[in-house]
Protein backbone atom coordinates (compact mmCIF):
# COMPACT_ATOMS: atom_id res chain seq x y z
CA UNK A 1 0.00 0.00 0.00
CA UNK A 2 0.66 3.62 -0.60
CA UNK A 3 0.69 6.02 2.86
CA UNK A 4 1.83 9.49 3.11
CA UNK A 5 3.77 9.77 6.49
CA UNK A 6 3.84 13.48 8.46
CA UNK A 7 6.07 13.94 11.25
CA UNK A 8 9.41 11.85 11.17
CA UNK A 9 10.42 12.50 14.74
CA UNK A 10 10.92 9.34 16.86
CA UNK A 11 7.96 7.34 16.08
CA UNK A 12 7.01 8.90 12.69
CA UNK A 13 10.52 7.76 11.63
CA UNK A 14 10.13 4.43 13.16
CA UNK A 15 6.27 3.54 11.65
CA UNK A 16 7.52 4.44 8.49
CA UNK A 17 10.67 2.70 8.22
CA UNK A 18 8.49 -0.29 9.49
CA UNK A 19 6.33 0.12 6.68
CA UNK A 20 9.25 0.66 3.78
CA UNK A 21 10.85 -2.74 5.54
CA UNK A 22 7.53 -4.52 4.84
CA UNK A 23 7.34 -3.34 1.19
CA UNK A 24 4.50 -0.39 1.61
CA UNK A 25 5.15 3.01 -0.14
CA UNK A 26 6.01 6.21 2.04
CA UNK A 27 5.46 9.64 0.81
CA UNK A 28 7.12 11.42 3.72
CA UNK A 29 6.98 14.95 5.08
CA UNK A 30 8.47 16.80 8.35
CA UNK A 31 8.53 20.27 8.92
CA UNK A 32 11.97 20.61 9.61
CA UNK A 33 13.26 18.96 5.74
CA UNK A 34 16.76 17.74 6.93
CA UNK A 35 14.77 14.67 8.40
CA UNK A 36 13.03 14.19 5.61
CA UNK A 37 16.23 13.73 3.81
CA UNK A 38 17.50 11.57 5.67
CA UNK A 39 14.47 9.10 5.88
CA UNK A 40 14.83 9.08 2.04
CA UNK A 41 18.85 8.86 1.86
CA UNK A 42 18.27 5.72 4.29
CA UNK A 43 15.48 4.05 3.17
CA UNK A 44 14.69 5.03 -0.29
CA UNK A 45 11.28 6.33 1.10
CA UNK A 46 9.68 9.72 -1.41
CA UNK A 47 10.21 12.57 -0.10
CA UNK A 48 8.15 15.52 0.37
CA UNK A 49 8.47 19.17 1.23
CA UNK A 50 4.96 20.55 1.75
CA UNK A 51 1.95 19.03 2.25
CA UNK A 52 0.89 19.82 -0.99
CA UNK A 53 3.62 18.09 -2.43
CA UNK A 54 2.90 15.50 -0.53
CA UNK A 55 -0.73 15.02 -1.88
CA UNK A 56 0.09 15.44 -5.07
CA UNK A 57 2.83 12.24 -4.86
CA UNK A 58 -0.24 10.30 -3.14
CA UNK A 59 -2.57 8.12 -5.54
CA UNK A 60 -6.39 8.31 -5.07
CA UNK A 61 -7.62 7.23 -2.79
CA UNK A 62 -5.20 8.63 -0.55
CA UNK A 63 -3.94 7.64 2.96
CA UNK A 64 -2.05 9.92 5.30
CA UNK A 65 -0.82 9.14 8.65
CA UNK A 66 0.31 11.60 11.34
CA UNK A 67 2.81 11.63 14.14
CA UNK A 68 2.50 15.10 15.16
CA UNK A 69 2.34 16.86 18.65
CA UNK A 70 -0.87 16.75 20.35
CA UNK A 71 -3.12 20.10 20.16
CA UNK A 72 -2.08 22.95 18.25
CA UNK A 73 0.14 21.60 15.53
CA UNK A 74 -2.27 18.16 14.78
CA UNK A 75 -5.02 20.63 13.93
CA UNK A 76 -2.93 23.15 11.91
CA UNK A 77 -1.61 20.10 9.87
CA UNK A 78 -5.54 18.35 9.56
CA UNK A 79 -7.04 21.88 8.59
CA UNK A 80 -4.92 22.40 5.57
CA UNK A 81 -4.78 18.61 4.71
CA UNK A 82 -8.75 19.28 4.63
CA UNK A 83 -8.38 21.65 1.99
CA UNK A 84 -5.97 19.53 0.28
CA UNK A 85 -7.81 15.77 0.24
CA UNK A 86 -10.84 14.70 -1.25
CA UNK A 87 -13.98 12.75 0.14
CA UNK A 88 -12.88 8.98 -0.34
CA UNK A 89 -8.79 9.71 0.96
CA UNK A 90 -8.70 8.96 4.73
CA UNK A 91 -6.47 10.67 7.69
CA UNK A 92 -5.11 8.40 10.77
CA UNK A 93 -3.65 10.37 13.73
CA UNK A 94 -0.42 8.03 15.38
CA UNK A 95 0.25 10.87 17.56
CA UNK A 96 -1.19 11.45 21.05
CA UNK A 97 -4.13 13.65 20.70
CA UNK A 98 -6.71 13.68 23.38
CA UNK A 99 -9.92 12.09 22.19
CA UNK A 100 -12.31 15.12 22.65
CA UNK A 101 -10.36 16.83 19.96
CA UNK A 102 -9.98 13.63 18.19
CA UNK A 103 -13.93 13.40 17.95
CA UNK A 104 -14.44 16.94 16.62
CA UNK A 105 -11.37 16.49 14.00
CA UNK A 106 -13.32 13.50 12.45
CA UNK A 107 -16.68 14.93 13.03
CA UNK A 108 -15.28 18.05 10.41
CA UNK A 109 -13.75 15.88 8.31
CA UNK A 110 -16.76 13.33 8.19
CA UNK A 111 -18.45 16.28 6.53
CA UNK A 112 -16.05 16.55 3.31
CA UNK A 113 -16.36 13.36 3.10
CA UNK A 114 -13.03 12.77 4.28
CA UNK A 115 -12.49 9.43 6.50
CA UNK A 116 -10.49 9.68 9.90
CA UNK A 117 -8.72 6.50 12.03
CA UNK A 118 -7.28 7.21 15.61
CA UNK A 119 -4.29 5.05 16.31
CA UNK A 120 -3.18 4.95 19.59
CA UNK A 121 0.78 4.11 19.35
CA UNK A 122 2.88 2.37 22.29
CA UNK A 123 6.40 0.99 22.11
CA UNK A 124 8.87 4.03 21.96
CA UNK A 125 12.39 3.95 20.99
CA UNK A 126 12.52 -0.15 20.88
CA UNK A 127 8.97 -0.27 18.91
CA UNK A 128 11.00 0.29 15.09
CA UNK A 129 12.73 -3.42 15.54
CA UNK A 130 10.57 -5.06 17.72
CA UNK A 131 7.11 -3.70 16.71
CA UNK A 132 4.66 -1.56 17.72
CA UNK A 133 1.13 -1.77 20.22
CA UNK A 134 -1.52 -0.24 18.29
CA UNK A 135 -4.79 1.25 19.60
CA UNK A 136 -7.43 1.59 16.63
CA UNK A 137 -10.46 3.31 16.68
CA UNK A 138 -12.76 3.99 13.73
CA UNK A 139 -15.12 2.78 11.60
CA UNK A 140 -15.00 -1.58 11.02
CA UNK A 141 -14.58 -1.36 7.85
CA UNK A 142 -12.38 1.56 6.95
CA UNK A 143 -10.02 -0.17 9.82
CA UNK A 144 -10.17 -2.89 7.88
CA UNK A 145 -9.10 -1.32 4.58
CA UNK A 146 -5.92 -1.68 6.34
CA UNK A 147 -4.85 -4.57 7.86
CA UNK A 148 -1.76 -4.21 5.79
CA UNK A 149 -0.77 -1.35 7.31
CA UNK A 150 -0.82 -2.53 10.82
CA UNK A 151 0.24 -5.89 10.25
CA UNK A 152 3.72 -4.15 9.23
CA UNK A 153 3.57 -1.36 11.85
CA UNK A 154 2.64 -4.01 15.30
CA UNK A 155 4.49 -6.51 16.54
CA UNK A 156 2.98 -9.74 15.95
CA UNK A 157 -0.56 -9.83 17.41
CA UNK A 158 0.08 -5.86 18.34
CA UNK A 159 -3.06 -4.31 16.90
CA UNK A 160 -6.26 -4.14 17.81
CA UNK A 161 -9.60 -1.68 16.69
CA UNK A 162 -11.06 -0.94 20.51
CA UNK A 163 -14.01 0.69 19.19
CA UNK A 164 -15.17 3.66 16.98
CA UNK A 165 -13.27 6.93 15.98
CA UNK A 166 -11.79 8.40 19.66
CA UNK A 167 -11.59 5.01 21.31
CA UNK A 168 -8.02 4.26 20.36
CA UNK A 169 -6.80 7.77 21.91
CA UNK A 170 -8.85 6.82 24.30
CA UNK A 171 -7.45 3.70 25.18
CA UNK A 172 -3.97 4.88 24.23
CA UNK A 173 -4.41 7.67 26.92
CA UNK A 174 -5.41 5.15 29.85
CA UNK A 175 -2.35 3.14 28.68
CA UNK A 176 -0.03 6.23 29.60
CA UNK A 177 -2.13 6.88 32.84
CA UNK A 178 -1.18 3.29 33.72
CA UNK A 179 2.46 4.11 32.68
CA UNK A 180 2.56 7.18 34.92
CA UNK A 181 1.81 5.12 37.62
CA UNK A 182 4.44 1.83 37.04
CA UNK A 183 7.13 4.31 36.72
CA UNK A 184 6.29 5.66 40.43
CA UNK A 185 5.73 2.76 41.91
CA UNK A 186 9.25 1.47 40.61
CA UNK A 187 10.61 4.64 41.28
CA UNK A 188 9.21 4.78 45.28
CA UNK A 189 10.36 0.73 45.62
CA UNK A 190 14.11 2.09 44.61
CA UNK A 191 14.15 4.99 46.82
CA UNK A 192 13.39 3.01 49.54
CA UNK A 193 16.09 0.42 48.81
CA UNK A 194 18.77 2.87 47.92
CA UNK A 195 17.68 5.21 51.97
CA UNK A 196 17.92 1.71 53.31
CA UNK A 197 20.77 0.83 55.97
CA UNK A 198 21.39 -1.76 53.42
CA UNK A 199 21.73 0.65 50.66
CA UNK A 200 25.35 1.48 50.80
CA UNK A 201 26.10 -2.23 49.99
CA UNK A 202 23.04 -3.23 47.84
CA UNK A 203 23.68 -3.16 44.07
CA UNK A 204 20.51 -1.85 42.28
CA UNK A 205 21.66 -3.00 39.03
CA UNK A 206 21.50 -6.69 40.05
CA UNK A 207 18.33 -6.43 42.09
CA UNK A 208 16.43 -4.76 39.06
CA UNK A 209 17.90 -7.37 36.81
CA UNK A 210 16.94 -10.62 38.97
CA UNK A 211 13.89 -8.57 38.92
CA UNK A 212 13.58 -9.49 35.27
CA UNK A 213 14.14 -13.60 36.03
CA UNK A 214 10.51 -14.89 37.20
CA UNK A 215 9.23 -12.17 39.58
CA UNK A 216 5.84 -10.98 39.73
CA UNK A 217 6.88 -7.69 38.62
CA UNK A 218 8.81 -8.23 35.07
CA UNK A 219 7.81 -5.72 32.36
CA UNK A 220 9.28 -3.92 29.96
CA UNK A 221 9.76 -1.19 32.01
CA UNK A 222 11.66 -3.32 34.32
CA UNK A 223 13.79 -4.41 31.86
CA UNK A 224 14.50 -0.74 30.98
CA UNK A 225 15.33 -0.38 34.95
CA UNK A 226 17.70 -2.85 34.65
CA UNK A 227 19.52 -1.51 31.71
CA UNK A 228 19.72 1.67 33.35
CA UNK A 229 20.52 0.46 36.75
CA UNK A 230 23.86 -1.03 34.98
CA UNK A 231 24.82 1.91 33.57
CA UNK A 232 24.33 3.93 36.47
CA UNK A 233 23.32 2.52 39.76
CA UNK A 234 23.43 5.98 41.86
CA UNK A 235 21.98 8.01 38.74
CA UNK A 236 24.28 10.19 39.40
CA UNK A 237 24.14 11.93 36.06
CA UNK A 238 20.56 12.19 36.26
CA UNK A 239 18.50 15.51 37.09
CA UNK A 240 14.93 14.71 39.33
CA UNK A 241 12.81 16.69 36.63
CA UNK A 242 9.88 14.90 35.19
CA UNK A 243 7.54 15.95 32.60
CA UNK A 244 4.90 14.70 31.32
CA UNK A 245 2.60 15.08 28.01
CA UNK A 246 -0.65 15.08 29.35
CA UNK A 247 -2.24 11.70 29.10
CA UNK A 248 -1.43 11.38 32.49
CA UNK A 249 -3.42 14.25 33.79
CA UNK A 250 -6.25 13.33 30.52
CA UNK A 251 -6.73 10.30 32.37
CA UNK A 252 -7.18 11.97 36.18
CA UNK A 253 -9.97 13.99 34.42
CA UNK A 254 -11.20 11.48 32.98
CA UNK A 255 -11.75 9.78 36.01
CA UNK A 256 -13.06 12.76 38.35
CA UNK A 257 -15.96 13.22 35.46
CA UNK A 258 -16.52 9.46 35.81
CA UNK A 259 -16.36 9.51 39.09
CA UNK A 260 -13.83 6.41 39.24
CA UNK A 261 -10.93 6.90 41.79
CA UNK A 262 -7.59 6.53 40.95
CA UNK A 263 -5.27 7.20 43.50
CA UNK A 264 -2.54 5.84 42.33
CA UNK A 265 -2.27 7.76 38.90
CA UNK A 266 -3.32 10.74 40.37
CA UNK A 267 -0.14 10.92 43.06
CA UNK A 268 2.20 10.27 40.24
CA UNK A 269 0.68 13.15 38.72
CA UNK A 270 1.52 15.38 41.62
CA UNK A 271 5.00 14.03 41.88
CA UNK A 272 5.99 14.96 38.42
CA UNK A 273 4.65 18.64 39.51
CA UNK A 274 6.82 18.52 42.03
CA UNK A 275 9.60 17.34 41.20
CA UNK A 276 10.60 20.94 39.83
CA UNK A 277 11.61 21.42 43.07
CA UNK A 278 12.13 18.24 44.90
CA UNK A 279 15.57 16.51 44.21
CA UNK A 280 15.05 12.36 44.92
CA UNK A 281 16.12 9.31 44.06
CA UNK A 282 12.50 8.27 42.76
CA UNK A 283 12.08 10.97 40.67
CA UNK A 284 15.77 10.24 39.36
CA UNK A 285 14.67 6.81 38.39
CA UNK A 286 11.52 7.85 36.66
CA UNK A 287 13.08 10.65 34.48
CA UNK A 288 15.47 8.06 33.43
CA UNK A 289 12.66 5.52 32.67
CA UNK A 290 10.98 7.88 30.23
CA UNK A 291 14.20 8.51 29.02
CA UNK A 292 14.86 4.59 28.07
CA UNK A 293 11.19 3.65 26.31
CA UNK A 294 10.77 6.98 25.06
CA UNK A 295 13.90 8.94 24.49
CA UNK A 296 12.85 11.90 26.28
CA UNK A 297 15.11 14.86 27.99
CA UNK A 298 16.35 14.49 31.17
CA UNK A 299 17.81 17.28 33.11
CA UNK A 300 21.24 17.01 34.16
CA UNK A 301 22.02 17.00 37.75
CA UNK A 302 23.35 20.28 38.59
Amino acid sequence: MQVGIIGLGRMGNGVATRLLHSGHQVVAYNRSGDKTERLVAETGAVGAFSLSELVQKLEKPRTVWLYLPAGEVTDEHIAELAELLEAGDCIIDGGNSRYTETLVRASELASRGIEFIDVGTSGGLAGQERGYCLMIGGKKEVVDRYTPLWEAVAMADGYKRVGPIGAGHYVKMVHNGIEYGMMQAYGEGLHVLNASHFGAELNLADVTAVWQRGSIITSYLGELLAEAMAEDAKLESIGPRIDDNGEGRWTVQEAIDLGVPVPVIAASIFVRSASKQENNFSNRVVAILRNKFGGHKVEEKK
